[in-house]
């Protein structure tokens, strides 16, 4: 198993306030356990999976921020970026294995996986306007199953 554990802190959480490089943060974290289960020899396709299913999360996490205005990104920003995290060497490592648990994270999956780009940039704008809309739907959107 992958040594991660989420603890959620309400006020000084990243996930709650918007920080400008959340991603490269998140994938800072990723890339360092992925590299060091690979030192080990032990980058199994359990790992991977839970690695993989971070990075579904992050990135979708991403693709809601970047409609922030506060991200000044427009629309070919926003596919620029994305189509970049599609060539990146995390993606090619993980997008094999990942297997989300929850209902959000299942719908962006196979549009990952096959580099959907336009659909995948629409389901997070969907996904921006229902958390800041109506949260209470977006909580139960993130609940397994």
């Amino acid at each position: 198993m992958a040594p991660y554990h989420y603890g959620k802190r309400l006020e000084s959480s990243v996930t709650s306030r918007f920080v400008p490089d959340y991603y490269e943060l998140q994938m800072l974290r990723v890339r360092m356990i992925y590299e060091q289960y690979l030192s080990w020899n032990l980058c199994t396709a359990e790992v991977r999976k839970i690695l993989g299913n971070l990075y579904i999360r992050y990135t979708v996490s991403a693709l809601q921020r970047n409609c922030d205005p506060r991200a000044g990104m427009d629309h070919a920003a926003r596919r620029a970026w994305l189509q970049a995290q599609f060539s990146s060497e995390m993606y090619a490592a993980l997008c094999a294995d990942w297997a989300p648990e929850n209902r959000l994270l299942r719908v962006f999956a196979p549009l990952f996986r096959k580099k959907r780009v336009g659909p995948s940039l629409f389901c997070g704008r969907v996904v921006y306007v229902v958390k800041n809309k109506m949260p209470i739907v977006f909580a139960r959107l993130k609940q397994k199953n």
